[in-house]
């Protein structure tokens, strides 16, 4: 792409975490490059994903659009008003896969080491997993906050386990 010398009508879209528009600009050696930065998550792949968009001043109206467009064929997406928001949607979204598996994986697996083989346990949780999301999402009008206090019946055993989440730190 260095052998071209003509950027104006044309759009780079990165989608290298942590990598700015200001470096992209420098590496093709041209300031006003049409520049959008985006952050999709592996749910991409299932055209399930959440993508955020961020647009430098030099990105018309009409790159914006072809951007969109593009992207929305892999799920959801938002446009955010900061490059520094953006970072903050790779920690969300973009990495944010990688939370629910690993949390997923503990319950496979405290479910394996109670007796349930393999692919039991892993029904359980895959389940239990896409219904819970499934609620969020038919649910808007209903915080988060508001679908686990459904669940959390108070000195329960969900209650405890909360608690032991809590106290272990994981709101920090």
């Amino acid at each position: 792409l260095r052998t071209m010398t003509d950027y104006q009508d044309k759009l780079i879209i990165s989608v290298a975490a942590g990598v700015s528009c200001q470096k992209i600009q420098q590496a093709f050696e041209y300031k006003e490059l049409s520049v959008v930065r985006c952050m999709p998550n592996t749910p991409c792949l299932l055209r399930m994903g959440m993508s955020g968009l961020y647009a430098t001043e030099y990105v018309s109206q009409k790159q914006k659009q072809s951007a969109e467009k593009i992207i929305a064929a892999t799920g959801s997406l938002i446009w955010v008003e900061s490059e520094a928001e953006i970072n903050v949607v790779t920690g969300v979204s973009g990495s944010g896969p990688a939370y629910f598996f690993y949390f997923m994986e503990q319950l496979q697996q405290q479910a394996i080491d109670r007796g349930f083989d393999p692919e039991q346990a892993r029904l359980l949780v895959q389940q239990t997993a896409l219904g819970a999301a499934s609620m969020v999402v038919n649910n808007p009008d209903m915080s988060i906050s508001k679908l686990r206090e459904n669940v959390t019946s108070k000195g329960g055993t969900t209650q405890q386990a909360l608690t032991s989440f809590k106290d272990s730190g994981i709101e920090n």
